[in-house]
């Protein structure tokens, strides 16, 4: 039971290990949403400092507010979070 156990624990870490090299090589560059209040700005920062250093993703901070920047992820797709 504990060789069971341990062979699916080995099994699940590598499959994270090499789900996670996977998503850095397709991440490339992604735009993050900036919104001028508070805890958006707190957030856009940590989502920034996890893609880039998590992930390897070329991360970018845009800045704008509320309804323009939701406007522009709807039609033009950018920023992309």
């Amino acid at each position: 039971m504990k060789k069971l156990l341990a062979s699916t624990i080995l099994a699940a870490g590598m499959t994270m290990g090499m789900a996670a090299a996977a998503s850095a090589q397709e991440c490339g560059r992604v735009t993050i949403a900036n919104m001028n209040w508070a805890s958006a700005e707190v957030l856009a920062n940590i989502d920034k400092i996890i893609l880039s250093e998590g992930y390897g993703c070329e991360a970018e901070l845009v800045a704008g507010d509320t309804t323009p920047t939701l406007t522009s992820m709807v039609e033009k797709q950018e920023p992309d979070v």
